[in-house]
């Protein structure tokens, strides 16, 4: 006799978090509406079928790799880690420096650095989740800067041009939100963020089949590597170092010193913020000038 679950007790398999059942509480239900999975009521609670469907599921969605994280940004691409391992050797501004394949996938563990210094080079990760077909380029984890979104773009345009498939480029950081954007054999798709509909942005993940498991970077004796919450959610991780170009110094100009010293003020900081996230800038009503009395 097929078994229904409750939606609302529904967890991630070796995931305790709260978050994790807030996020498929809100999933499931248009999984559902979309035929994706089984579901019905009962006694007035909505369940849905324990099936495999439902097993998949459960271990998609990027959730387990940016949970709790102040920043971050990937790329998935629909197309096996091996074909991707190859693009990313050719694509302009990406100066690969070090491969290695079939890394070990090191329980999760946080703690000081356990040897010498790694590499000075900047790691990434493919990662090949085994319940998707999609292959993770993992670029950072718990930090974010514009270059993460260039190396993120950058690969999902080339992989899909170059593999004629789907790609898929995220990133988050505490200002601007999450946002991802999709592109289909080299060309711009779909693009969706938080700030647009926060309900929907881990949905279309989901939609899409991807698998974004617990990831962590980290170095062990000398060498750069891989951390997870769950390991055995991981089917292969590949180690790929790449040469991070040097950064011109900016030019240096005298400035003439302002004849009082004005102070920065809340206004000017909401000011600078609204210029950095591009938004317009409302001027002030000037008042107006009065007749001179005759």
């Amino acid at each position: 006799m097929p078994q229904y679950l409750r939606i609302d007790s529904l967890a991630r398999p070796g995931l305790e978090d709260p978050y994790y059942a807030a996020v498929l509480e809100e999933v499931v239900p248009r999984l559902i509406e979309e035929g994706l999975l089984h579901g019905k009521t009962v006694r007035g609670k909505p369940h849905v079928l324990d099936d495999e469907a439902l097993r998949r599921t459960l271990q998609l969605g990027i959730e387990p790799m940016v949970c709790q994280q102040q920043g971050w940004s990937f790329t998935a691409i629909e197309a096996p880690i091996d074909d991707v391992l190859k693009v990313l050797g050719d694509i302009d501004g990406l100066d690969v420096a070090e491969v290695r394949e079939n890394v070990e996938v090191l329980p999760s563990k946080r703690g000081p650095l356990i040897g010498p210094e790694p590499p000075p080079v900047r790691p990434l990760f493919l990662v090949k989740p085994r319940a998707s077909d999609w292959t993770v380029v993992v670029i950072r984890i718990h930090w974010y800067t514009p270059a993460d979104w260039d190396i993120a773009a950058g690969v999902a345009i080339a992989a899909s041009k170059r593999l004629k498939t789907r790609a898929v480029a995220a990133f988050n950081d505490d200002i601007a939100g999450s946002f991802a954007r999709e592109w289909k054999n080299g060309r711009a798709g779909e693009e969706w963020s938080t700030n647009d509909s926060p309900d929907d942005f881990y949905l279309k993940f989901y939609q899409r089949q991807i698998a974004g498991p617990s990831s962590w970077m980290t170095a062990r004796n000398g060498q750069h590597a891989f951390m997870s919450e769950t390991p055995d959610a991981i089917e292969r991780v590949d180690y790929i170092g790449i040469t991070e170009p040097q950064q011109k110094p900016a030019p240096t100009k005298r400035a003439k010193a302002p004849d009082t010293a004005q102070p920065t003020t809340g206004e000017d900081l909401l000011r600078q913020l609204a210029l950095a996230m591009g938004a317009p800038i409302k001027k002030k009503p000037t008042a107006k000038k009065r007749p001179k009395k005759r």
